[in-house]
This record gives structure tokens, sequence and C-alpha cells, in this order.
């Protein structure tokens, strides 16, 4: 048995934060509700997906690469760090 604070497995299941992988999540949910299930701990209301979708549509104005993403996370993680203005210019 695999666990960590995202999902448990044995050999015939997978659960993610409580929820059967197979028979509770694939074809039954997008992307955009798995990423708020995997931060927020539950499924996002109706208004909080659309305003996900949103923001991960203008994510792709930069593309997807990681040198964006890790600029992105840092400079909101540490904004007052002179090491990320100075990664960001």
């Amino acid at each position: 048995m695999t666990h960590t604070r995202i999902a448990t497995s044995d050999a015939t299941s997978i659960t993610v934060r409580g929820h059967d992988l197979v028979e509770d999540l694939v074809g039954r949910h997008t992307f955009t509700e798995m990423l708020f299930l995997l931060v927020c701990h539950r499924m996002p209301e109706p208004p909080e997906t659309r305003v996900l979708d949103a923001c991960l549509v203008t994510l792709m104005e930069h593309g997807i690469n990681p040198s964006t993403l890790v600029t992105r996370l840092m400079a909101d993680s540490l904004p007052d760090q002179i090491q990320v203005a100075m990664g960001l210019g």
C-alpha cells in the first residue's frame, strides 16, 4: 500500500482525497475540478470552477514551460525577495 497526503493506493484501487480515482473521478470531473480538489481538499462549486478555468486560460498566454511556471510560483510565494525580481527581469 502506498500513502501520500494526496492519495492512497493498493493492489486494486487508488483513492484521491477520499474519492476512488476510477469509480468517482475519471470521466466525471474536469481537469480544473481535479486541480481544485487537490489544492482545496474539496470539489469546487460551479462559480469556483469558472474562475479557476479563467485563471488557467490566462496562464496560456505565457505558455506552459518550467521557467515560466517556476517564476510565477516564486513571485507569488516570495514577492519581497530581490532575487525573484531579478529573475523576472
